[in-house]
């Protein structure tokens, strides 16, 4: 295979690369859109059943956010919830991202090697990886 056809074939490869991950996050931030959308919604529809009940009960100024406590600590946890949910799942698409690009250079690399035959789990794995087969030195990115 000449140097063009290589260069050309890892290009691909990087070409490939940067679609997934491009998807991938696309996907989580239009699940963030989504999410602050309804979000914002719930919080319209609590204010506008306080606003409510405080005009139509005038002698009990403010007690409509006591009447709607339970609506309103249900929209914060909610809030507290998903996005927790959403780390946790941009977390493990950066790990499968992480192992897919291990895996594909290494078999663009023709290493014998893979990542899933080193020890540890998850980011770990991936990092000893980059480490020992492609000679990456990370601690030169933490200085």
């Amino acid at each position: 295979m000449s140097r063009n056809n290589i260069e050309s074939s890892f290009n691909t490869l990087l070409f490939d690369i940067y679609m997934s991950i491009h998807l991938e996050y696309d996907n989580l931030h239009n699940l963030l859109n989504v999410s602050a959308s309804l979000s914002d919604k719930q919080q319209s529809e609590i204010e506008e059943k306080v606003s409510k009940w405080n005009d139509n009960n005038p002698e009990h100024e403010y007690a409509g956010h006591e009447v709607f406590e339970n609506d309103i600590y249900k929209l914060l946890s909610y809030d507290k919830e998903i996005n927790y949910a959403i780390f946790v799942l941009a977390f493990a698409k950066f790990e499968a991202t992480l192992n897919k690009i291990c895996t594909l250079i290494g078999d663009e690399k023709g290493f014998t090697i893979r990542v899933f035959d080193i020890s540890g789990k998850g980011i770990h794995r991936s990092r000893k990886y980059l480490e020992k087969m492609f000679l990456v030195n990370f601690s030169e990115l933490n200085s």
